[in-house]
């Protein structure tokens, strides 16, 4: 492989070597260099910080809020937080939890 080529499906006719460097697909892709799977930071939401904020207090994570529309968000907020791992169940924070809500208020 030439460090010339940069290979795309589009230099490939029909499955057969790169027209730049000859390679066939198969070999072509073990000899690229592979890119680092990037790593994504999670964020936080103000909703999902008030969530955590009343856990933390000793509250019910819906503490505050008011009408149908408030509680049905709060439900996917919730789910936000188990998915990151910031909480168990629906009042427990995990240590990731104590962790990101310190660094949020350290921020402040």
């Amino acid at each position: 492989m030439t460090d010339d080529c940069r290979y795309s499906p589009d230099i490939m006719a029909g499955g057969t070597d790169c027209r730049l460097c000859g390679y066939a697909y198969e070999e072509h892709a073990s000899k690229m260099p592979q890119k680092e799977p990037a790593v994504k930071k999670s964020t936080i939401s103000p909703k999902m910080l008030a969530a955590m904020r009343n856990i933390a207090a000793g509250r019910a994570s819906n503490h505050g809020l008011f009408g149908m529309s408030a509680h049905g968000g709060h439900e996917g907020t919730i789910q936000a937080l188990q998915r990151r791992g910031f909480i168990e169940g629906r009042d427990r924070l995990t240590a990731e939890g104590r962790a990101a809500l310190e660094e949020s208020e350290a921020k402040q």
